[in-house]
């Protein structure tokens, strides 16, 4: 267990023991999104708690393993010889950092570069089986652990920016009531006819508001 994920563990008030036992029960008996269980948590494995400045939450994994590894909306590397399609939401994300003025690099889906600048990058219900999207919405619900992590969050005293996309994420947003944070809500990118809604995601500026938010503290983040 790295001091990340354990800090984390430590934090949030939640029953470990029933979650440990039943990812241990579901990765022996189905087929599971991510395929890994050690890339259940990989969002905290690979950022202490004081280092995150920004959040960006998506609903549960993608539900094909070749996609999802433990990150919400990411991918693993992948050059561009070998590249495969990126998933709806991501292209959509992409897309929207262009219109807010970055260039993102559209080949490589992996995201991880956003997450050692101080981006957690989590999913609302972390594991789902393969083939079959908020198939474990429920469980995790029961689990409470997005509530007990928006929680947590709350009481952190560096500022942090809440991108919250979809029903699923601006729910958790009602837990941030620290002034110190800054809360912005969209449409899920990958909802269906997201463009056409009042709050879609394809025209929001989140992007560009949250550097600008991080530049008023000497923070430069790079998106691209």
């Amino acid at each position: 267990m790295t001091e990340n994920f354990y800090n984390w563990r430590k934090a949030l008030d939640i029953d470990w023991e029933a979650i440990d036992a039943f990812l241990a029960s579901e990765y022996a008996n189905s087929s599971l999104c991510p395929e890994r269980k050690i890339d259940v948590f990989r969002s905290l494995f690979l950022i202490a708690p004081s280092d995150v400045r920004i959040v960006i939450v998506g609903q549960d994994p993608y539900p094909n393993p070749e996609d999802a590894h433990g990150l919400a909306f990411s991918v693993p590397y992948q050059t561009e010889d070998g590249a495969r399609a990126l998933p709806k939401s991501l292209s959509v994300i992409y897309n929207t950092l262009e219109a807010n003025g970055f260039s993102p690099d559209v080949v490589d889906g992996d995201l991880t570069r956003w997450v050692s600048q101080g981006v957690l990058l989590w999913n609302t219900f972390l594991t789902c089986k393969q083939g079959g999207s908020r198939t474990h919405a429920k469980v995790w619900k029961n689990f409470g652990i997005s509530e007990a992590l928006f929680a947590y969050l709350n009481t952190l005293e560096q500022g942090i920016v809440f991108l919250l996309w979809g029903n699923d994420a601006k729910a958790l947003g009602q837990l941030i009531t620290n002034e110190r944070h800054t809360v912005l809500t969209a449409a899920h990118p990958g909802a269906r006819n997201t463009n056409k809604l009042p709050d879609a995601f394809q025209t929001s500026t989140h992007f560009k508001q949250a550097s600008e938010i991080l530049q008023k503290e000497g923070i430069v983040f790079n998106w691209e």
